[in-house]
């Protein structure tokens, strides 16, 4: 055989080895070891926007031909160790454990203060003001509002405060995703590696995990406790993960969706979760004198002042 000929060939006699197949199990490590870096980077920026839709049933307080606000995301910057720092609109928050302490209307506004104990909700202004205990209706104090964290969503004038209510309810990333990876569907999962490097994860959820989520239970991340009592109700939800080729974290969609019937009154709820992350490890909680003062527990504050 001739030399070129020879070369012709060499394509057909070199063919590349296989590549391994990865299994179900280690996709799903993949996927947990994705989130837990996130954690693990010490600090980033995010933005978060969860919506609810759904027919057949409502809260009180509501307005019937009302055109709801359009929602508007979460931003913040998480950093251990540090107050977590919020903007939805001209709302800026800060929280540290139950007590979340805002402003509205630009960086000359005031902090206000407001914290959770025992008696329900409360509110401060100025330095070592802590929160007053809930109070009965019709004695003219402010309080929490049903529902969900939008602008012009409260009842009453302080729309701020109806926000900072809100930003108590805004799971970190990290946290919201954490176990994620348990609340997936067998032989769901689908990893796919992009031509720049980057990783997609979707996956489809067990029922009972889109359950706990279509129910929008906050506080307990993705896939928290669900009732075991109540109708019989049909849900279904899934996700997808976008991972860059460094193997950090950048962008997040969770979806869920419940339907059946109660009392002879179908219904049905769907909850949509839209996240982004960035500066993985590059950000700092900026805060002054005055506002880290107000995250203070109340008692700290009456002995310094």
């Amino acid at each position: 055989m001739s030399p070129f000929l020879l070369l012709l060939s060499l394509p057909l006699l070199q063919e590349p080895a296989p590549q391994p197949v990865q299994t179900a199990v280690e996709a799903v490590d993949a996927l947990r070891s994705a989130v837990a870096d996130l954690g693990k980077a010490g600090s980033y920026q995010f933005s978060v926007l969860t919506t609810s839709s759904g027919g057949g049933f409502s809260g009180r307080g509501g307005t019937e031909g009302a055109e709801p606000p359009a929602p508007q995301p979460w931003k913040g910057i998480w950093q251990k160790g540090q107050p977590v720092v919020l903007k939805q609109g001209e709302v800026e928050a800060a929280r540290l454990d139950n007590v979340v302490i805002y402003r509205s209307g630009g960086k000359d506004a005031e902090w206000q203060r407001m914290e959770m104990r025992r008696g329900g909700f409360g509110r401060g202004q100025g330095r070592g003001q802590g929160g007053q205990g809930g109070q009965g209706r019709g004695d003219g104090a402010e309080r929490p509002p049903r529902g969900q964290g939008t602008p012009g969503g409260f009842r009453g004038g302080d729309t701020g405060m109806g926000q900072a209510f809100a930003a108590r309810g805004v799971a970190l990333p990290h946290e919201q995703l954490a176990n994620l990876h348990e609340q997936i569907e067998e032989g769901s999962l689908v990893r796919l590696t992009r031509k720049d490097g980057s990783v997609v994860f979707e996956g489809k959820f067990t029922q009972e995990a889109a359950l706990a989520m279509a129910r929008g239970g906050r506080g307990r991340g993705f896939g928290g406790r669900g009732a075991s009592e109540g109708p019989q109700i049909d849900a279904s939800g899934g996700f997808r993960l976008v991972v860059d080729a460094k193997g950090r974290l950048q962008d997040f969609r969770v979806k869920a969706k419940m339907s059946g019937s109660f009392r002879d009154r179908e219904f049905e709820r769907e909850n949509l979760t839209e996240g982004s992350i960035k500066k993985h490890g590059e950000c700092k909680v900026e805060l002054g004198p005055k506002p880290r003062e107000l995250l203070k527990p109340a008692e700290q504050q009456e002995e310094e002042f």
